[in-house]
């Protein structure tokens, strides 16, 4: 089982009605899953944070900081 979680979640996040965390079989579908998820936030969200992809053992983590 991969997961992919999302630490320190904003504002932007709740709003966008987003799951902190998802699990998947496969690491291609969390990994496909992670950088769409990415994706979507660094075109979509307010310009106030900067988001970053983590690869660990057991999946994907996107962790979102202060600009």
């Amino acid at each position: 089982m991969y997961t992919v979680t999302v630490e320190n979640p904003c504002r932007c996040f709740f709003r966008n009605g987003l799951p902190e965390s998802q699990s998947f079989s496969s690491k291609e579908a969390a990994q496909k899953e992670a950088e769409s998820l990415l994706a979507y936030m660094q075109k979509n969200f307010c310009k106030k944070h900067t988001f970053h992809l983590v690869s660990g053992l057991n999946g994907y983590t996107v962790s979102i900081r202060d600009a």
